[in-house]
């Protein structure tokens, strides 16, 4: 979790110049206004899973948002997205589980959707594991073919203090490894990536995981594994974590995800300098490194939710989407690509697309000011709208992605023209 600071001070500031910017880590509401609006959030999301009550649970929350407006007078509490983030986190611990073995490894599973049967982990949570002293950092580790949680725990992260900090999940994957850099949804025998997938979104249901600090750690086969996962959803992860040999990787996709490599080879100094050929400083080679290494390394990275600056070559057709934006009408086949970026001072978001129909850009006051005319230049054509904030996306949306560090309040659809039309 980014570090957040709220200060009397601050939150007088805040009001008393209305639209001011709020930079990343200030708060300007109470930790109560956090738990109370959490609570109400919560409840909607219980409504909307049960099929009942939907609209009086919204209602509750709409109604509390009009009254902590008017508290504030000259400033939208919607525009307060790193609250938003805390009151997401609380809606989300309501369903946390505290009922985990600590201090020692678990064997642990839970039942895939349909008949796809269920899926194996192991779990080491800290000792003084509780959702009250959450969120914690969660390293999800996929070990070598052959390997196993046991081994890969006295191996790789023996260090007391760190395994008494962060959550350590161990990924138990398919047998046949020529699967596990596959993401084929609803097929069988389920393929790595999808495996990955289950797993990333039952702990993050069930734990209190620190949604900015999950990092993914592979060993040989597992290490390709981590890096595929990265490459098709950069936004979700704090960084990659590399023993031994990895495969060939296109370091595209991770202008915003920091790479530490234990170990040397041909293909993970292909991976540096292209990544410095590509203006990326985010490449760390610790061969030999030590343990006190990893961990001090996951100490100082954590993910940027809202970058400036998108650089995304949609891999798989189920991963279109990046941070802020998803590219419609893609066929990863075709090589599309987005650059886009966005400049919070001019309101302009800027977008180079190829082999892409049209693009969704989701919006907060962290990207741009909602009170003002946004400019979209798409391909060089240009379009300027006015986009309201909404309750309903932004608590909707949430409900759906199942990330509460990522809060968006609007989102605008543009046709993608081709290049010098």
């Amino acid at each position: 979790m980014r570090h957040m600071i709220r200060t009397p001070i601050l939150a007088l500031l805040s009001v008393t110049l209305g639209a001011a910017f709020l930079a990343p880590g200030e708060l300007v509401l109470k930790k109560n206004d956090h738990e109370k609006f959490g609570k109400k959030i919560h409840e909607y999301w219980e409504a909307r899973t049960e099929k009942k009550g939907i609209n009086e649970a919204f209602t509750e929350i709409t109604d509390a948002v009009e009254k902590q407006d008017k508290r504030l007078k000259s400033q939208s509490m919607l525009s307060f997205v790193e609250d938003w983030e805390q009151i997401f986190y609380v809606a989300s611990s309501n369903g946390f589980n505290d009922r985990v073995k600590k201090g020692r490894l678990d064997e642990r599973s839970f039942d895939l959707p349909g008949k796809m049967g269920e899926l194996e982990y192991s779990l080491h949570a800290p000792s003084a594991y509780s959702t009250r002293n959450g969120p914690y950092p969660l390293i999800l580790v996929i070990p070598d073919k052959g390997g196993n949680a046991q081994s890969v725990l006295e191996s790789d992260w023996m260090d007391v203090d760190g395994r008494d900090k962060a959550l350590i999940a161990v990924a138990k994957m398919p047998a046949n490894s020529a699967l596990w850099r596959e993401f084929k949804p609803g097929t069988e025998p389920v393929d790595g990536l999808t495996t990955l997938m289950f797993l990333y979104g039952h702990l993050k249901k069930e734990l209190s995981v620190d949604i900015d600090r999950v990092f993914l750690a592979g060993t040989g086969e597992g290490a390709g594994a981590a890096f595929s996962l990265a490459q098709a959803f950069p936004h979700l992860f704090a960084g990659v974590i590399a023993r031994g040999a990895v495969p060939e990787t296109n370091p595209l996709n991770f202008r915003h995800v920091p790479t530490l490599f234990l170990s040397t080879g041909t293909h993970v100094s292909a991976f540096e300098e292209q990544a410095k050929e590509l203006g990326y400083e985010n490449v760390t080679l610790a061969s030999g490194g030590t343990e006190a290494d990893v961990w001090a390394w996951v100490d100082a990275n954590q993910r940027d939710p809202y970058p400036a600056t998108v650089t995304f070559r949609p891999p798989t057709i189920v991963g279109l989407s990046a941070y802020w934006i998803t590219a419609q009408g893609a066929d990863p086949s075709e090589n599309p690509l987005l650059q886009a970026t966005v400049d919070r001072a001019s309101n302009l978001i800027t977008i180079d697309a190829e082999n892409v129909a049209s693009v969704q850009v989701y919006l907060n006051d962290q990207l741009v000011d909602m009170d003002r005319m946004v400019k979209f230049v798409v391909n060089g054509r240009t379009h300027e709208q006015k986009l309201d904030r909404n309750v309903r996306f932004m608590v909707d949306a949430a409900y759906t992605m199942g990330d509460w560090g990522r809060v968006f309040t609007n989102w605008m659809e543009v046709e993608v023209p081709v290049k010098g039309k």
